[in-house]
């Protein structure tokens, strides 16, 4: 799938408290969605998998692609 649109990604980082919002289109939203679901299968080091996979699903939820 070929994805064209334009661009409205905004991410804002704050270093007290320490937080990052982000502001993406549906396309970006759809694109997050597949980098973290193949995130989730790239070779991650053994003492990371859980807490990374753990992440990577609770985001996917969030965004409503689990």
């Amino acid at each position: 799938m070929r994805i064209q649109t334009e661009s409205i990604m905004h991410v804002e980082a704050k270093t007290k408290p320490a937080e990052v919002h982000i502001t993406l289109s549906a396309a970006e939203t759809y694109l997050l969605r597949v980098t973290l679901a193949r995130a989730s299968y790239i070779d991650t080091a053994p003492e990371d998998q859980e807490a990374a996979n753990q992440f990577a699903e609770a985001l996917l939820r969030a965004l409503g692609g689990a």
